[in-house]
């Protein structure tokens, strides 16, 4: 075995400036001179040979148009970067996409060196090109796991995954806000294997280590870090720069949770990527209970985490997969739909599916024709998500024809979405969004989908099996194991657990997110209530109401349309008018006005119905009552179960002033005792409904005078906006029960 220690260290994680050229926008110098002759020439040459084809290449038709797939495209990258002595990658293909923006392109990266019209020539190529040089590597079976503990799978190119290797890497401190993580186990996505092969879209500059997401130990803090420790378990996205694939990472403390004490560290690598890209999918597409929802790829990390995240929303997922294997393993796990994408009748078989309605939601992660095929399968209002960008850039033209039925199509890339600084703001935060993953996984609603984990020294072996795509579910690799194992029959159990438990615990979808149950500093106070602000509309779903001469809303809406007067003499029951009332205002002891706005039967109380009892009823105030029922009716106007709201994050606030009725000699309050209290204070009042309906959120009573519903309504609506709970009761009650309210009144001249 060679020594490690005598290789040299390779700076590779340190950032690096990439080549951020605008594809659209040409340096018209390049045009007719004899250079860009000979380059135009030369990348005819070079995919003539890639493709074998012997016909003449067509400057302005596009690479795709030719046949260049995501496999000829490493081949003919390859073959520019030996001939210019560059180091393009082929996403450069499709950023450039024809052989004269290409050429210039070309010519643009080589305007800074020194290069004649002889270096740009190419000649006729073998058509096998040499690999990479791998001078100061190490090949993977001549390495101990813990003989060197800073390696990393080091990608210096476009390349193969048979030519990158393991290397002895050199990681920095971590910078302001970072932490740096000793390795423990690194998750392997589909887009590691596009790294190596220089296909992803938002890929460091090389050198560079691949690895999306981590999970282990705090080995070190930058500075400005507050709420992460060295020794916490944690587990972490890896930012611009990559780097999971290595034994120690830096990550920022924006992109990292504490690890569940309940999952493993090969667990708790696989869930971050998988979890986020499908819940911001989800969120995006406004999934509703019992909306049916295409999942292509179903039995894929992204897929398996989809079905569990629809379990939970009530929808109806129908999974796709084009493997036995595969299909029989989503039958397993409980799918009702089952769907064979690689069908020549497949289309056809999933209309029928949904009786010729198609689908409210397709979650595409397939390439090629199939992203027709699910646009085509979006029933009326369907929302088509595309997780896989990549499939994008090298499709076809699509007929878009069939969308007359307020269809939505949209792309999401979340790592695209990360760089350009958006994510994080609005009503979707990272941060909080891996808190409500830590948060359903610690209620057993979530489970990690790990079908196989590996060691270090098996890395190639694993990249080898995700990139064939007979995997299910998602393939890690552990530091800490010397022997590859496989889970998936332990992964199918889990996932029927998990669709039983959905079924007990639904957690519908809304644009609201779970808030952080870490300790907040000021400062990250102050960036979630400006995230949460302005970010969700607010909709009256319930009313109710009770006014003189109107039992009910609609009565009360009549009354105003019809301009009926509501106001009265006061009814001979409150108190007798001709001992209290004289036109005089001067006169002391009497009322000038003998109106009001009277409500009927604030005596009749149903306390049974409200768990009070007949004794405690009699203490309390009107106000209290009257609150209590229609609070009720406000809720079953809104088409709840009042008893269903249990444990829900319902606020109650409530413009209500301190009554009379304690006070009242007319009154049943005879004795005073720990009822009267309880029955004529306000902020017993709007504690009733929440004590009675055991709400969880906010509950709050508010005396503005006049003014205090108004206030209420205001404070609901900034308690839903800052998330501080998901619905809320808000309005007012007002009733003076004597004539003392009204001779106040009267003495400072404030009725009319």
């Amino acid at each position: 075995m060679e020594d490690l220690s005598v290789l040299p260290e390779a700076s590779v994680l340190l950032p690096q400036i990439p080549l951020t050229l605008d594809p659209n926008q040409y340096d018209m110098q390049f045009l007719n001179k004899p250079e860009r002759t000979e380059v135009v020439n030369s990348l005819s040459d070079i995919l003539q040979q890639t493709l074998y084809v012997e016909d003449k290449i067509t400057v302005d038709k596009k690479f795709i148009d030719y046949g260049l797939d995501s496999i000829t495209a490493v081949e003919f990258v390859k073959g520019i970067n030996k001939a210019f002595n560059t180091n393009l990658s082929a996403t450069d293909l499709y950023d450039h996409p024809t052989t004269s923006r290409l050429a210039d392109f070309i010519l643009k990266h080589l305007s800074g060196k020194s290069v004649s019209v002889q270096d740009l020539v190419v000649s006729k190529l073998e058509k096998k090109d040499s690999a990479v040089a791998q001078d100061t590597v190490i090949r993977l079976t001549d390495i101990e796991v813990g003989h060197d503990d800073r390696v990393g799978y080091l990608v210096k190119g476009v390349q193969d995954i048979s030519s990158t290797v393991l290397q002895k890497v050199q990681v920095s401190d971590p910078q302001e806000g970072e932490v740096q993580i000793k390795v423990m186990a690194s998750s392997i996505n589909f887009p590691d294997i596009m790294c190596v092969k220089g296909l992803y879209p938002t890929m460091p500059s090389y050198p560079f280590v691949p690895g999306f997401e981590v999970s282990g130990v705090v080995v070190k803090t930058g500075p400005g870090v507050l709420d992460v420790s060295v020794g916490d378990e944690v587990l972490a996205l890896t930012g611009t720069q990559m780097g999971g694939h290595c034994s120690y990472a830096n990550v920022s403390v924006k992109l990292l949770v504490h690890k569940p004490v309940v999952l493993t560290f090969e667990e708790a690598c696989s869930l971050p990527i998988i979890f986020l890209t499908t819940y911001y999918a989800l969120l995006q597409a406004r999934v509703k209970e019992k909306e049916s929802i295409l999942v292509q790829t179903a039995a894929g990390g992204c897929g398996l985490m989809a079905i569990q995240l629809a379990n939970l929303a009530g929808a109806i997922p129908c999974g796709t997969s084009s493997r036995r294997r595969k299909l029989e393993f989503l039958k397993n796990i409980g799918l009702d739909y089952v769907g064979n994408y690689g069908s020549s009748d497949f289309e056809q078989e999933m209309r029928e599916l949904t009786g010729n309605k198609g689908f409210d939601i397709v979650l595409n992660m397939l390439s090629g024709n199939m992203i027709q095929t699910g646009i085509n399968l979006l029933g009326s209002g369907g929302r088509y998500i595309e997780l896989a960008v990549h499939a994008l850039k090298t499709s076809s033209k699509l007929d878009l024809s069939a969308l007359t039925d307020n269809q939505e199509i949209k792309s999401i890339d979340l790592r695209r979405l990360h760089l350009s600084g958006n994510i994080g703001a609005g009503s979707f935060n990272t941060k909080d969004a891996l808190n409500t993953m830590v948060d359903l996984i610690d209620r057993g609603l979530l489970h990690p989908v790990v079908s196989r984990i590996y060691p270090l020294s098996a890395i190639n072996e694993a990249m080898t099996y995700v990139e064939t795509g007979a995997h299910i579910g998602k393939v890690v690799v552990s530091h800490t194991i010397d022997k590859a194992i496989d889970l998936t029959d332990a992964l199918e159990q889990r996932l029927k657990s998990q669709k039983g438990s959905a079924l007990k615990n639904k957690q519908l979808f809304t644009d609201s997110i779970v808030v952080n149950k870490e300790p907040l500093t000021e400062v990250k106070v102050a960036e979630t209530v400006t995230a949460k602000i302005n970010t969700q509309d607010i909709a009256i779903i319930g009313m109710s109401a009770r006014m003189p001469a109107a039992a009910n809303v609609n009565e009360f809406w009549d009354n105003l349309k019809t301009g009926k007067n509501t106001v009265v003499e006061v009814p001979e029951d409150r108190w007798p008018q001709a001992s209290y009332f004289d036109a005089d205002p001067r006169l002391k002891g009497k009322a000038y006005s003998k109106w009001m706005g009277a409500l009927e039967d604030i005596d009749k109380f149903d306390p049974l119905f409200f768990s009070i009892s007949p004794t405690e009823a009699k203490t309390m105030d009107p106000q209290q009552r009257l609150f209590l029922e229609e609070s009720w009716k406000a809720i079953e106007d809104a088409g709840y179960n009042p008893k269903k709201l249990s444990d829900k994050r319902c606020g109650v606030f409530v413009g209500v002033s301190h009554g009379d009725y304690e006070s009242n000699p007319e009154g049943s309050c005879e004795n005073i005792d720990a009822l009267t209290l309880m029955g004529n204070n306000s902020s017993i009042l709007s504690a009733r409904i929440s004590y009675l309906l055991n709400l969880k959120g906010p509950c709050v009573s508010i005396d503005t005078a006049c003014s205090s519903s108004l206030v209420a309504i205001a404070q609901a609506c900034d308690s839903l906006l800052l998330d501080n709970c998901e619905m809320a009761l808000a309005g007012g009650v007002c009733i003076d029960n004597s004539k003392t309210p009204h001779y106040d009144q009267q003495g400072r001249n404030a009725q009319s």
